[in-house]
């Protein structure tokens, strides 16, 4: 299902798909918004476990 908004609102849960991971965050393709990019800063990643 594609999103009829540009991107989506604070705080919504978004299905994305992780194109690329550095030690600051991850790369992430936002596939419900057509393939829009965006960021998820490691601050915004739980830990492992």
């Amino acid at each position: 299902m594609v999103r009829t908004s540009e991107f989506p609102e604070e705080s919504e849960l978004v299905v994305c798909t992780v194109q690329n991971v550095k030690n600051f965050g991850a790369f992430v393709t936002l596939d419900e918004y057509g393939g829009k990019e965006g960021f998820i800063h490691i601050r915004d990643v739980p830990p492992a476990g």
